[in-house]
């Protein structure tokens, strides 16, 4: 039992309920209580504000908590009001409490006691002084604890404070409990039983949860346990998170010794849930071992070996030496019931090296009597004949391993082997790519060559048919006449040569081949001169330079590109140049 943390958790209840007075705002917002801190003139007043701010920041922002209480220390010692310096220091050692500094926590309440004696707030010296008492507890002062809680139930009934009394006796009877005197704790509470049945609903739940706490103790687990349940539902409400896993944790304890293991796994399982939000790994070690221990107890002895390992290695982080050696124990208990001997040998042996600093008596019987329990010495030629059979089986897997290594190394050879292939194919591919490239190149500057050719000596010969019609046939002889009409007809014959084109038609295929094909195949009706004017219209020759060519006039070429537009079904004689573009493009691919 978690006795410091049970004792705070009360007395913050309690510390909460006296220190703030009904003339400040009744509220924990930061917001509101700033704005009344503005407005108030009063110093008793923003003293107050001061403690609520402390409250409002205690949990979530401690340091800032911190600023408020050596705020209100300071200003309360300029304006001496020793009671709000009391209250400063009290408000101080919760806080350092709840950041694990006991030092710092006995000191600040230590300081807040002595404020109080001087501060004539009988009320207030009561409450110091049960927090000093805690605070004495928690540092293993349990005698001065104790004789400083029966001074402060004697001021309590002298002061007929019912509610600082009721929490005294509870302080009181828990620790009794604590030091295993069961039968006083009980007798204490009960003894003011009336006490209980005037008080309020919650701190009727704590007089029942120490008593279930009492009767458990003793044996009585089936009354301890429906008293459990009775107070289970309020703590549940309460705003201190550890309070209620004590709670949970004695209930859930109570639970399996009733043999009702599920409520155990149950109420286990929201602590587990509490713990992780509030990143307590030393809890959360404590509550691992408590769910490997039901796990045991319902032979769910995987389950339980692997909560006894979790919270081994959170205990032995956190430096808990006392734990650790009892979570081993049930570890190597839990391991041997499972047969696992090597474990269980290897957590026995481990408890054996702590038996000279760590382990008392009583446990020094338990390491023997489990280590003749399971004939651990006995069960050395097993564990052997294991570990053999271990050594077997990892030259097996050797040679799996040596088989699966020799594999990938083929398969990356071969990869490899693949990849430089096809590496030189891509080579070839690019030369023979880049060669064809140069060849139409070289094709197209031969067309052109060739054409420019065709072009100038079609030019010429019209030229000299031109000059000849100038000549007057009057002034010339019959012979010459006639010799006229030979060379005039031997022109004409010239120009309509079909060598020339059949040059052209060689040129330009190799500069644009599969184009002049293409056409034929999508368009077979084609007349030559449809194919020699398409040829020259996919050069880019305007209608003059074909007029040349064709020997008529450049109007004959224009009318000759717009029929054969409308012959491919196109709209007019400017879409044609782009079309044959197209038409190379996908011959080209």
């Amino acid at each position: 039992m978690n006795l410091p943390r049970l004792f705070f958790s009360l007395v913050l209840i309690l510390s909460l309920s006296n220190i703030f007075s009904q003339e400040v705002p009744d509220s924990f917002d930061p917001v509101v209580l700033d704005s009344a801190l503005e407005e108030t003139q009063n110093d008793s007043v923003r003293f107050e504000i001061y403690l609520r701010l402390i409250e409002a920041f205690r949990i979530n922002d401690p340091g800032k908590a911190i600023d408020y209480c050596r705020i209100l220390l300071k200003e309360s010692k300029e304006q001496d009001f020793i009671a709000f310096q009391a209250k400063a220091n009290l408000m101080r050692s919760v806080i350092a409490q709840y950041m694990a500094q006991m030092d710092s926590m006995y000191y600040f309440i230590n300081s807040a006691t002595q404020y109080a004696r001087h501060s004539g707030d009988t009320g207030l010296l009561i409450q110091c002084m049960m927090n000093q008492a805690v605070a004495m507890i928690s540092m293993n002062m349990r005698l001065e604890g104790a004789e400083l809680l029966t001074e402060t139930i004697t001021y309590t009934r002298q002061r007929r404070d019912t509610a600082k009394l009721r929490y005294s006796l509870i302080y009181l009877a828990t620790l009794y409990i604590r030091n295993d005197q069961y039968s006083k704790a009980l007798e204490l509470i009960q003894n003011d039983e009336l006490l209980w049945q005037s008080s309020n609903s919650h701190d009727r739940a704590m007089f029942h949860y120490t008593k279930a706490n009492a009767i458990a103790s003793m044996g009585r687990s089936e009354e301890a346990y429906k008293l459990y349940g009775l107070v289970y539902p309020i703590f549940k409400q309460t705003n201190d998170p550890y309070n209620y896993i004590q709670l949970l944790n004695n209930y859930s304890n109570t639970s399996l010794n009733v043999g009702k293991p599920d409520s155990a796994l149950i109420l286990n399982a929201e602590v587990l849930a509490i713990l992780n939000s509030l990143n307590d790994n030393h809890s959360l070690g404590h509550a691992y071992f408590t769910r490997a221990n039901i796990y045991r107890t319902i032979d769910m002895l995987d389950s339980a070996a692997a909560y006894a390992a979790k919270a081994g290695r959170l205990l032995v982080q956190i430096k808990d030496p006392d734990s650790y050696v009892s979570t081993l124990e049930l570890w190597a208990k839990i391991e041997s019931e499972r047969e696992n001997w090597k474990e269980a040998k290897l957590l026995t042996d481990k408890l054996l090296t702590l038996r000279d600093s760590i382990l008392n008596e009583a446990r020094l019987t338990s390491v023997d009597s489990l280590l003749l329990l399971h004939d651990v010495e006995e069960k050395e030629a097993a564990l052997q004949a294991a570990e053999q059979e271990n050594i077997i089986q990892k030259l097996r897997w050797q040679r799996t391993w040596i088989g699966i290594a020799a594999l990938i190394l083929i398969i990356l050879t071969f990869l490899i082997v693949f990849i430089q292939r096809k590496r030189r194919q891509m080579q070839l591919l690019a030369r023979e790519r880049d060669q064809k490239e140069k060849d139409l190149i070289l094709a197209r500057k031969e067309l052109r060559l060739k054409l420019e050719e065709i072009s100038n000596y079609h030019s010429n010969v019209v030229e000299l048919q031109a000059k000849l019609k100038t000549l007057n046939s009057q002034q010339l002889s019959n012979e010459e006449k006639l010799k006229r009409a030979d060379i005039f007809n031997i022109l004409k014959r010239n120009i309509k040569e079909e060598t020339d084109w059949t040059l052209f038609e060689e040129y330009f295929n190799k500069a644009n081949p599969l184009f002049l094909s293409a056409l034929k195949n999508k368009f077979p009706s084609l007349t030559a001169h449809d194919v020699r004017l398409m040829s020259l219209v996919r050069l880019n020759l305007n209608s003059t330079e074909i007029a040349v060519l064709f020997n008529i006039a450049p109007e004959s070429v224009r009318k000759s590109r717009y029929r054969l537009a409308k012959k491919l079904g196109l709209e007019g004689e400017k879409d044609l140049y782009p079309y044959l573009i197209g038409v190379t493009q996908g011959a080209d691919k």
